[in-house]
């Protein structure tokens, strides 16, 4: 549980974290664009197949 002391304390990340993250978020975002031909297919939307359940690999539960 957290207490107050720890609630005062807390701070944002500093701009050494911050920077590093922000490159990476930007690279991934780029590479992940670039390459999705390569990781799917040529021609294909990603977020179908990803989304994409067979109607046989779905519980019970998610049915009703």
């Amino acid at each position: 549980m957290l207490n107050r002391t720890d609630y005062l304390n807390s701070h944002e990340a500093s701009l050494t974290v911050v920077i590093p993250l922000t490159v990476l978020a930007l690279f991934s975002i780029f590479f992940g664009f670039v390459f999705s031909d390569l990781l799917v297919g040529v021609g294909r939307i990603s977020f179908l197949i990803v989304i994409f359940v067979h109607p046989d690999h779905v519980t019970l539960i998610e049915q009703s």
